[in-house]
């Protein structure tokens, strides 16, 4: 019970403060400290995710900091990704999942440490329908089929594709997670056993670890965050690849 606390406030704080983070972890922590089945975890994640990300962004959309149009194109190109991602989960190896989530890790990871942020913030008609609709499909598949809300992804995905500055792409990246994550567990239902138990547990943690999240993102600095953030997944990242990659 500590443990599933722990680990879901450590979610909703990564989502208050830098519209992502604590999914990519929740998985492993699920399959590793929780001895749950990987597609079961998967499902886990999903909701927890889902549920808080949901909360999170519609507190930014009240606040001014969702820019829809990006919100809207990602969100309905998520849907269209996120389902057939999940529907394909069940047919792949956990280890293989497991490989496969550890070199997205790294990936995040890497993308993290490198990346710097801008602050312009550009108009609504910036977004381009075409790159955000591409952008915003790719994650929804690695949202059904990984289980990972895609924040770290979302983000720079927003910045780049969507022309946003990182407070906004923070807002409405909660919502697209949001959508794509409930989407996947949709793809999910009834595939996988779920303990709904345990969900409202870690749910209950991280709707906290958010609220202490957005009193907590205007004085730490997101930079310094983001850095210790990156080495931690990427050193979770490679226990998980060195665990499963001898089978």
């Amino acid at each position: 019970m500590i443990t599933a606390i722990a680990i879901g406030i450590f979610i909703g704080l990564s989502l208050g403060l830098l519209g992502g983070g604590g999914t990519v972890l929740m998985t492993p922590a699920l399959v590793y400290l929780g001895g749950y089945p990987v597609r079961e975890a998967i499902g886990m994640s999903l909701a927890v995710v889902g549920g808080t990300s949901l909360v999170g962004g519609m507190f930014n959309l009240h606040q001014g900091r969702v820019h829809l149009r990006a919100a809207s194109l990602f969100s309905a190109a998520g849907m269209a990704g996120a389902v057939p991602g999940a529907l394909l989960t069940v047919h792949v190896s956990p280890r293989i999942i497991l490989v496969l989530f550890g070199m997205l890790m790294i990936a995040i990871a890497l993308m993290m440490l490198q990346r710097r942020e801008t602050n312009a913030c550009l108009p609504e008609h910036a977004c381009q329908p075409g790159r955000c609709v591409l952008a915003g499909g790719s994650v929804g598949f690695l949202t059904g089929f990984l289980g990972v809300g895609g924040g770290f992804i979302v983000v720079p995905a927003l910045i780049h594709f969507g022309n946003l500055d990182l407070r906004r792409a923070i807002g409405t990246s909660l919502l697209v997670i949001a959508v794509s994550s409930l989407t996947g567990l949709l793809g999910q239902a009834g595939q996988v056993p779920l303990d709904w138990s345990l969900i409202g547990m870690f749910l209950g943690a991280a709707l906290a670890g958010l609220a202490a999240g957005r009193l907590l993102a205007d004085r730490i600095p997101t930079a310094q965050l983001k850095q210790g953030f990156a080495w931690l997944v990427l050193g979770v990242a490679i226990l998980v690849i060195i665990e499963n990659s001898n089978g």
